[in-house]
C-alpha cells in the first residue's frame, strides 16, 4: 500500500468511526442513557486526533518503504506532537 492510500484509509476510518459513535451517542442520549454524552465526546476526540493518527500512518508507511529520511522526520513530528499534548494536559 502506498503512502497516500494508507493516509486516506486511516482518515476515512477515523471519520466513519466518529460518525458511528456520534450517532450511537445521540441515540443513547435520547433514550436516557448516561453513556450517550461520553460516546459523543469520544467521537469528537477521534475527529480531533485524526490528523495525528494520519501522521502515524504516514510514518509507518514510510518506514515500511524504507524511506529513512522521511520516516525519521515523521517520528520527530510524532514526538513533538506528543510532547505538546503532554504539556497541554499538565497546564
Amino acid at each position: 500500500m502506498n503512502l497516500l492510500e494508507s493516509i486516506a484509509k486511516t482518515l476515512r476510518l477515523c471519520v466513519i468511526l466518529s460518525v458511528i459513535l456520534a450517532v450511537i451517542g445521540l441515540i443513547a442520549e435520547q433514550m436516557g442513557s448516561s453513556y450517550g454524552e461520553g460516546l459523543t465526546w469520544l467521537a469528537v476526540l477521534i475527529l480531533i486526533l485524526s490528523p495525528f493518527i494520519g501522521v502515524i500512518a504516514a510514518t509507518t508507511s514510510l518506514a515500511s518503504q524504507k524511506d529513512r529520511k522521511w520516516a525519521a522526520f515523521g517520528a520527530v513530528l510524532i514526538i513533538v506532537s506528543l510532547m505538546g499534548m503532554a504539556i497541554a494536559l499538565i497546564r
